[in-house]
């Protein structure tokens, strides 16, 4: 469909124009398994962190009775984001994160730990990241994501953000809810 609209467009004009890039977004766990195919068809990849981490636990995160499974923080959701950084890495295409995780100062960090470089976000949330971009070293911050692959919990994974942040004189603009004591959650 791309290519006849593209063409119809160059027969109308009479000349060629840039060719528009086409991107996946991926926002359900079983492209991860297809990602070398669709590679091949594409320019870019773009995460839909919402839907991504909602589809990878089957838990509605607008739902109460299961919202509290949404967890970005999860061992699972980290070594997925992990594989999906690598794996667009593998097939030379770049990748970005869009969604309430980007937007997030931990989960900005924990993208970045990961490896990511674009953030896609809210407008009212971009002072927040850039302060943290800002403020943080980035080879500190690998260091925490390669150590965050290694947790079996949330908390472990979270708390390793929430004192890095601390450390860095970060703690008023962290995202309040981050501040849980480690010790209340399994």
């Amino acid at each position: 469909i791309l290519n006849e609209s593209y063409n119809e467009i160059v027969e109308e004009l009479g000349h060629e124009i840039p060719r528009p890039r086409l991107g996946v977004m991926i926002e359900v766990p079983c492209v991860a398994f297809i990602l070398d195919e669709l590679a091949a068809e594409c320019d870019f990849f773009s995460i839909g962190s919402n839907d991504l981490i909602q589809y990878l636990f089957a838990a509605d995160r607008t739902n109460q009775k299961v919202s509290k499974i949404f967890d970005p923080f999860n061992p699972a959701a980290v070594r997925c984001l992990k594989y999906l950084k690598d794996k667009c890495d593998a097939t030379g295409k770049s990748i970005a994160v869009c969604g309430e995780q980007a937007g997030s100062t931990t989960g900005s960090m924990l993208l970045m730990s990961l490896g990511y470089e674009n953030l896609s976000m809210n407008y009212s949330q971009i002072a927040r990241i850039k302060y943290i971009v800002r403020n943080i070293n980035l080879e500190e911050l690998q260091e925490i994501g390669r150590t965050a692959l290694t947790l079996n919990s949330s908390a472990k994974i979270k708390s390793l953000y929430v004192e890095y942040a601390k450390q860095k004189g970060l703690s008023t603009v962290i995202d309040p809810k981050n501040f849980i004591d480690v010790d209340d959650r399994s």
